[in-house]
C-alpha cells in the first residue's frame, strides 16, 4: 500500500529517522515538518516489522494485523471491565468484533489510516481509565499515569483534526460523571472533577509536548493565513456541505453516510448496499434493536456502574449523531455556527470523518449491549444462547463482506493503493543510495493539473 496519502514510504527507516528532526532535508529544497513529528509513534511499528520481516510488504501485512487487534482488544477490554460476568460473554465478543469490522474502519483501509485506527483504539480504553479514576478505584495519580501513556502510544499522529470524537466522548464523560458524584457527595466532587480534569489534561500535554508545541506556534502564528489558504470560513463550510450532503439521521442511524458512496457508480462495493433491497432492510438492525431494548430497559437488573455507563453511551450515541451530521438538516446549523464562531472548531471540517467514531462506537455499544440482554433474558436453555450467539457474531462477518470479497483498495479504476512497485524505482532507489553527490530528483510525468495527486501509471 502505497502512495494516495497512505502515509507508507519506501525507505520506511530513513522517513523514521527523518522524523526524529523538526526539518525535513528532503522534501523540494528543505522543510519544516515539526507538526509531523507525531507520527513517529504511528510509523514505528511497520518499520520495526519491515526490518524484523525484511520487506516492506511483509511489515504492512504485520502492522495491519497488529492494528485490527489493537482496535479489537481495546474495546473488550473496556466491555469486560464493566460487564465481566459470564452472561455477557455475546455483548464482549460481538461489540468487540463489530469495532474492528463496520464500514466506517472498511472505508479507512483502502490507504490503511493508522492514525485513524489508534484513536479509534483509544477512544474506549480512555472512557475506562476516566471511569475508573472518577468511581475512585484508581487513585489520580494512577490515572493520570495511565491515560498519558495511552495518549503517547495511541496518539493518532499528532494530528489534531483527528481528535474530534475524543474531545466530543471525553468531555462528555467528564462532564456526565461530575453530575453523577454531585448528586451522590455533594458539590465538593466539582473540584475533584476540576483537579481531575486538569491533571489529565496536563499529562497529556507534558508526555505529548513534542508534537503539541509545534501545532501550537502554527496556531499562534499562521492560523489565519492556512484558514485562508483553504477559503476561509465560507470555503469550510462549502467543503463540509459536500462531505456531509447524505450524512442525515437515517443514514448515520443506520451506520452508513459515507461520503465516497454516494453519486460514485465506480465504487467498489457500495451499491450492494444501497441499492440491494434485502442489504438495505438489515442496515435497519442495530437501530431496530436498539429502540426495541430501550422500550424494555425498564426491566434491566444491573449493577450502579454498569447502568450508569449505559446511560452515558446513550448520551454520546445522541450527541455523536449531532456533530457527525456536521451541516446537513435539520441540525446542521449548529455545527455552522461552531465553525463560525467558536475559534479553531474549523479544523474539523469534515465532521462526518471527525466526529463518525462517536456514533459507531456508541451505536456498536448498544447494539451489543441489546442483543446480549434480549438471549439471556427470553432464550432459556443455554445450548440456544451459545447459538444465537456465534449467529450474531457472523452476522457482523457476513454483513461486511467487502472485508473478505471486495478489492477496497482500488478507489478510481485502473487507479489503485494497492501496488507492485516497479523494479526499475528500486534501481534508482539502490544507485542514489551509493552516489555521494548531493542531489534533487525531478519527478515525471507531472502531476495531473486538476487533482495535483498521483494520477499517472507506471511508464
Amino acid at each position: 500500500i502505497i502512495g494516495h496519502d497512505s502515509g507508507f514510504r519506501l525507505n520506511y527507516l530513513d522517513h523514521l529517522i527523518n522524523l526524529f528532526y523538526s526539518w525535513n532535508p528532503i522534501q523540494n529544497f528543505g522543510t519544516d515538518w515539526g507538526i509531523l513529528k507525531g507520527f513517529l509513534v504511528v510509523q514505528f511499528p511497520e518499520t520495526f516489522l519491515s526490518l524484523l520481516f525484511g520487506s516492506l510488504q511483509s511489515g504492512q501485512k504485520a502492522s495491519f494485523v497488529l492494528w485490527f487487534f489493537v482496535m479489537g482488544i481495546s474495546m473488550y477490554l473496556f466491555i469486560k471491565n464493566f460487564f465481566y460476568q459470564r452472561e455477557f460473554w455475546i455483548f464482549r465478543l460481538f461489540s468487540s468484533l463489530f469495532y474492528m469490522y463496520n464500514f466506517f474502519i472498511l472505508q479507512a483501509w483502502f490507504i490503511a489510516e493508522r492514525a485513524k485506527f489508534s484513536l479509534i483504539a483509544a477512544l474506549p480504553l480512555g472512557i475506562l481509565i476516566i471511569y475508573k479514576t472518577f468511581s475512585k478505584e484508581y487513585p489520580l495519580a494512577k490515572g493520570v499515569i495511565l491515560f498519558s501513556l495511552l495518549s503517547f502510544f495511541l496518539n493518532g499522529g499528532g494530528s489534531p483534526p483527528l481528535y474530534g470524537s475524543l474531545i466530543l466522548v471525553y468531555s462528555t464523560t467528564f462532564l456526565f460523571l461530575t453530575i453523577i458524584n454531585v448528586k451522590n457527595n455533594g458539590v465538593k466532587e466539582i473540584f475533584f472533577s476540576v483537579k481531575t480534569a486538569f491533571t489529565f489534561l496536563l499529562g497529556f500535554l507534558a508526555i505529548n509536548s513534542y508534537f503539541v508545541l509545534p501545532h501550537l506556534y502554527g496556531v499562534l502564528n499562521k492560523y489565519d493565513s492556512m484558514l485562508s489558504s483553504i477559503g476561509g470560513i465560507s470555503g469550510i463550510i462549502a467543503w463540509e456541505n459536500a462531505i456531509n450532503k447524505f450524512a442525515s439521521f437515517l443514514n448515520l442511524l443506520r451506520l452508513q453516510g459515507i461520503p465516497d458512496w454516494y453519486d460514485n457508480p465506480i465504487h467498489s462495493y457500495s451499491n450492494f448496499f444501497l441499492e440491494n433491497p434485502f442489504l438495505v432492510i438489515l442496515s435497519f438492525l442495530p437501530i431496530l434493536i436498539i429502540v426495541l431494548g430501550l422500550l424494555f430497559y425498564q426491566k434491566f437488573n444491573y449493577s450502579k456502574w454498569q447502568n450508569i455507563l449505559f446511560y452515558q453511551v446513550f448520551l454520546v450515541f445522541i450527541i455523536g449523531l449531532i456533530f457527525a451530521g456536521g451541516s446537513h438538516p435539520p441540525l446542521g446549523f449548529l455545527y455552522i455556527f461552531l465553525v463560525e464562531h467558536l475559534p479553531g472548531f474549523a479544523i474539523f471540517r469534515s465532521a462526518f470523518y471527525k466526529f463518525g467514531p462517536t456514533v459507531w462506537f456508541s451505536t456498536i455499544f448498544l447494539t451489543g449491549f441489546f442483543i446480549n440482554f434480549f438471549i439471556f433474558k427470553y432464550v432459556k436453555f443455554s445450548f440456544w444462547q451459545k447459538i444465537l450467539g456465534i449467529l450474531a457474531v457472523l452476522f457482523v462477518l457476513l454483513y461486511h463482506f467487502p472485508f473478505f470479497t471486495i478489492n477496497f483498495f482500488e478507489f478510481n479504476k485502473p487507479f489503485t493503493s494497492k501496488v507492485t512497485v516497479p523494479s526499475y524505482v528500486i534501481d534508482v532507489t539502490t544507485y542514489l543510495n551509493k552516489s555521494q553527490s548531493d542531489m534533487r530528483i525531478l519527478l515525471l510525468p507531472k502531476l495531473d493539473s486538476i487533482f495535483r495527486i498521483d494520477g499517472y501509471n507506471w511508464g
